[in-house]
């Protein structure tokens, strides 16, 4: 799946839940050296809430790193950062926010580690290289919780 694509996906209805986890499910499928041990050892009950927070971290990298997104990370990214925050107060058209939004509530997950892990990318996009192992670990830290 190219990254700009599935970074510009869009529902017909915003309230199309299957339709935004199979979107979550097509894009971990797309990525098999990424996403499979989740898929394979997850249960059937489980899987679609971790292919949902997966596409949320794979789209969040792709913008900080694939060359579709050149010229644009930062401005991509804090959209995606602002999505997250909207989350769940009106429709988003794309479908990750659909099911991550369902994920994180049955769930109760903080949004907060989904804000860290942005924030990881945009310190990643802007910032190829580090002085200290204490800085780098600040950022390993918010990108891997």
């Amino acid at each position: 799946m190219n990254p700009l694509d599935v970074y510009e996906a869009r529902l017909e209805d915003p309230a199309d839940e299957e339709a935004a986890y199979a979107f979550c499910a097509r894009l971990a499928g797309s990525r098999r050296g990424d996403f499979p041990v989740a898929r394979r050892f997850a249960s059937r009950r489980l899987r679609p809430h971790f292919e949902a927070l997966y596409a949320f971290s794979r789209i969040a990298r792709d913008i900080a790193e694939a060359p579709e997104h050149e010229g644009a990370r930062r401005e991509r990214l804090l959209e995606w950062r602002r999505r997250l925050q909207e989350m769940g107060k009106g429709p988003d058209l794309h479908p990750v926010f659909l099911a991550l939004d369902k994920t994180m509530r049955e769930f109760s997950l903080p949004a907060p580690l989904l804000d860290d892990l942005v924030g990881a990318c945009l310190q990643d996009a802007e910032k190829p290289r580090y002085a200290t192992f204490d800085e780098l670990s600040g950022l390993c830290r918010r990108a891997a919780n």
